[in-house]
């Protein structure tokens, strides 16, 4: 026995709502910008360059103020004795070898308990031969 299936009603889907917070809106009118005369280019071009020509003697001044204050600091510098401030963990070594990676460190080290005793406490300038 065979049994025959027919729909006498179509399958019906539901019918997807239209989302409410979606809706088409109009394109906005093209902005028009107010024209603007060749006198207010010119002005502008006049003050950019101004400005620039500023920025520019600003660094180059900047620049060799540096180098004078360089070679007067350098003069001073070895007239006025290095320190460096004690952080937690230091000791005598790390500083010698932070500041002398490359150097004798031993030689360093017996140079800077002279100078600030065998013991450093945080917070304390260490002075640096």
């Amino acid at each position: 026995m065979a049994l025959a299936l027919h729909h006498t009603h179509p399958v019906s889907r539901p019918v997807r709502a239209k989302a409410p917070h979606l809706r088409l809106v109009p394109s906005p009118a093209p902005i028009q910008l107010p024209k603007v005369s060749a006198a207010t280019y010119r002005r502008r071009r006049l003050v950019a360059m101004a400005a620039i020509a500023l920025v520019g003697a600003l660094a180059f001044g900047a620049l060799s103020g540096t180098q004078a204050e360089a070679g007067s600091a350098n003069s001073s510098a070895a007239n006025a004795p290095r320190f460096v401030i004690a952080q937690h963990g230091d000791t005598l070594w790390a500083i010698a070898r932070r500041v002398a990676p490359e150097g004798n460190i031993a030689e360093l080290v017996e140079q800077l308990v002279v100078l600030n005793g065998d013991a450093i406490q945080v917070g304390q300038q260490v002075r640096i031969p």
